[in-house]
């Protein structure tokens, strides 16, 4: 079984140091990583994936019409399970047909999402997490 995550855009961090994969050293890979650690999660069932695959200037949120539709659509396909991470996302696979797939959502695992504050939003994420990998 392979499950995609799907987020948002890269953030810029990513960029500053070379790197062109969601959520691999950034603070929001932080909080994830760590949730499917405790979600007992091998990465190798884990592909990771923007909605939007490119840059924006300071972080800011893209526009949902900016969004390859296609280019999701024949991406989440390939998968058995998708984790959805934050509303972006949502909005853009609610836009797709992808009723073959599981879908799942959860927080974005932004620092700046205050929802994170509370301990018992961590441990819904990952609960949900582990739904996705049929546990």
């Amino acid at each position: 079984m392979k499950i995609l995550f799907l987020g948002q855009n890269p953030a810029l961090a990513v960029r500053s140091i070379g790197e062109d994969r969601a959520f691999f050293n950034t603070r929001s890979g932080k909080i994830l990583f760590g949730w499917l650690k405790e979600a007992k999660v091998p990465m190798e069932m884990c592909s990771f994936e923007n909605v939007y695959p490119h840059f924006t200037a300071s972080n800011a949120c893209p526009k949902i019409s900016q969004v390859d539709l296609g280019r999701l659509e024949n991406i989440i396909k390939s998968y058995n399970s998708l984790v959805v991470l934050g509303k972006f996302a949502a909005k853009a696979v609610k836009k797709i047909d992808v009723t073959n797939v599981k879908i799942v959502h959860v927080e974005h695992p932004s620092g700046l999402n205050r929802n994170l504050n509370n301990v018992e939003t961590h441990l819904e994420c990952i609960k949900k997490i582990r739904e996705a990998m049929g546990a």
